[in-house]
């Protein structure tokens, strides 16, 4: 899979891809939040696991990464 949110709460998303980061905002910005407020990448925030954001992906790092996105 190129894009799989693979975490999703109330306020905060991850989300696994190999896809250019811009389509990775793209593709989140056309995902309901559920609130009037848009996901947008948490560019300055780090995972809750202290990883950085984005990190590479602990299954495929070679060709994917993990993004943080807040609402």
């Amino acid at each position: 899979m190129d894009f799989v949110i693979y975490a999703e709460g109330v306020c905060t998303a991850s989300v696994c891809s190999s896809l250019p980061m811009a389509e990775v905002q793209k593709r989140m910005r056309a995902h309901d939040t559920g609130i009037s407020s848009p996901w947008e990448w948490a560019e300055a925030e780090d995972f809750a696991t202290g990883h950085p954001n984005p990190c590479p992906c602990n299954k495929q790092p070679d060709t994917h990464r993990h993004y943080l996105f807040h609402c």
